[in-house]
């Protein structure tokens, strides 16, 4: 598994170091180190829109607030012996799971 950083944003969405270097990229109009981490983060925090590093993000959370891209992309990352498919039809379970235990505890 590759190292990342994840940041959130203030709607809610997941971004990891290689997302931040891409705007980096742009913002300063040279490549930038995805693994540079301190910088990473220098970028972040100069972006209004990124609300904070998130140290060990969670896949339930992600489904929980409507983030189901964010979270395949974060199982994807955990898992890379999957395949996206493989990633998405474990992520669809969980899923499946989560609605069946909230629909239990209603009844």
């Amino acid at each position: 598994m590759t190292n990342k950083i994840y940041f959130t944003t203030f709607d809610g969405a997941l971004l990891d170091n290689h997302y931040i270097a891409r705007l980096g990229a742009l913002k300063d109009g040279k490549p930038v180190d995805a693994e540079d981490f301190d910088y990473i983060r220098e970028i972040a925090a100069s972006f209004k829109g990124i609300k904070k590093e998130v140290q060990n993000p969670s896949v339930n959370y992600l489904l929980k607030i409507g983030r189901k891209y964010a979270a395949i992309k974060l199982f994807k990352d955990r898992h890379p012996e999957l395949t996206l498919a493989q990633a998405k039809e474990a992520i669809d379970r969980m899923e499946a799971s989560m609605r069946k235990k909230a629909n239990d505890e209603k009844k």
